[in-house]
């Protein structure tokens, strides 16, 4: 995940050589445009089932889409779009759920969950007033492992 805004676009390449699929072998490739930004983006981040993409974009907008295989985008839904942008996300293994830190008005980072559907609202897993950050789902899913500076100012891993 970038942590520097920048405006990109993002492409799809694919072999056009009929003798070499590979792309990393081929000399002969297909360019295609899939993403065009119109605003400063943050990251993004494939689902581990790589039908869907989050895209972190400024000032605070996270979208899911659909993506197929030819790298086409469709179907964008906005779960967020406030003032501050959601940060660290991280897909569920099942690529149902997605975790991410964000601020809060006192300016301090808490980790949430969310159903990548949208079908319901963000959810706080931490709930402490010191800063919380970059949630990473277990192996299975059952848990939510996260930075937190709780103990003497350092930061621990903690599970939700």
């Amino acid at each position: 995940m970038w942590k520097y805004a920048v405006i990109f676009n993002l492409f799809s390449i694919t072999s056009n050589d009929e003798e070499e699929e590979n792309i990393f072998w081929s000399f002969k490739w297909e360019i295609n445009e899939v993403f065009s930004a119109d605003a400063e983006i943050l990251g993004f981040e494939l689902s581990p089932n790589k039908e869907q993409i989050a895209i972190l974009a400024e000032p605070g907008r996270l979208s899911i889409s659909d993506i197929d295989s030819s790298g086409q985008i469709s179907n964008t839904k906005i779960l967020h779009d406030g003032w501050a942008a959601p940060d660290d996300l991280s897909w569920s293994p099942d690529s149902k759920w997605i975790a991410f830190s964000q601020s809060d008005l006192d300016f301090n980072s808490e980790i949430f969950i969310q159903k990548a559907d949208g079908s319901n609202d963000p959810v706080n897993v931490s709930m402490h007033p010191r800063g919380d950050y970059s949630p990473v789902w277990s192996r299975d899913g059952s848990k939510l492992g996260f930075l937190s500076i709780r103990n003497n100012g350092d930061a621990d891993v903690w599970f939700a």
